[in-house]
């Protein structure tokens, strides 16, 4: 992806710094703020299905999908409904794979950035010695 890099500090959760970064959801005319931990063991982005209303997506004209990882419980499964979500960082949106779920044990106001489309758009560089990722 052309363009400046987008470098982020870690942010402070209990007692760890972690590579969360504010970002935008867009879908139509609809904009939400919030946040994301960028992981690279995710294989998609995942945020809580309570966007979904926030952006005025019908999770019933969605595919369902499980997934694992981020449920809580015995089994660790959940099931979502994949929606392709432009989001925001910075300057620069990407129209990404999500999964919305109600199925998760993050909170509403932070999702996960996922490999798919995030790290195919861009070389992502976590620096925790400095407590710094960034997408270039």
């Amino acid at each position: 992806m052309s363009g400046r890099p987008h470098s982020f500090p870690y942010i402070q959760t209990d007692v760890f710094y972690r590579p969360i970064i504010p970002l935008t959801l867009r879908h139509a005319e609809r904009l939400v703020d919030t946040y994301a931990l960028v992981d690279s063991g995710a294989d998609i982005s995942i945020f809580s299905a309570e966007f979904a209303s926030l952006l005025d997506i019908d999770l019933t004209k969605l595919k369902k999908h499980t997934f694992s990882g981020v449920k809580g419980g015995e089994e660790g499964k959940g099931v979502g409904y994949i929606s392709r979500l432009e989001i925001g960082m910075e300057d620069t949106f990407l129209t990404l794979p999500v999964i919305l779920s109600f199925d998760t044990t993050l909170d509403t106001d932070m999702g996960i950035l996922g490999q798919v489309g995030l790290f195919d758009n861009f070389i992502v560089q976590f620096d925790r010695a400095n407590k710094t990722v960034v997408l270039k």
